[in-house]
């Protein structure tokens, strides 16, 4: 799993957890963590952004996602809702 991290085709991950909406007693979704050990799986930011958007999650986070070409995405995500910067 991940928390904080970076592959080798230079995709780095950051996880802040926000307060949000609670949980429902059955959690549907990716959890978080899998969620970032999935974008460090992805070879460039554009497919790893398009990753974390299209799949369902069901916590509130904040996630800096960068790359070594200096670009980076700021997502903050409240169960299934998203903002990005």
């Amino acid at each position: 799993m991940a928390k904080v991290g970076f592959n080798d085709c230079g995709i780095g991950v950051c996880l802040n957890f926000l307060a949000g909406p609670e949980l429902p007693s059955k959690p549907t979704g990716v959890p978080v963590h899998c969620l970032l050990r999935m974008a460090l799986s992805c070879d460039s930011l554009p497919k790893a952004h398009a990753l974390l958007k299209r799949t369902a999650r069901h916590c509130s986070f904040h996630m800096l996602l960068a790359d070594s070409g200096m670009q980076f995405r700021l997502l903050e995500f409240a169960g299934e809702a998203l903002e990005s910067a």
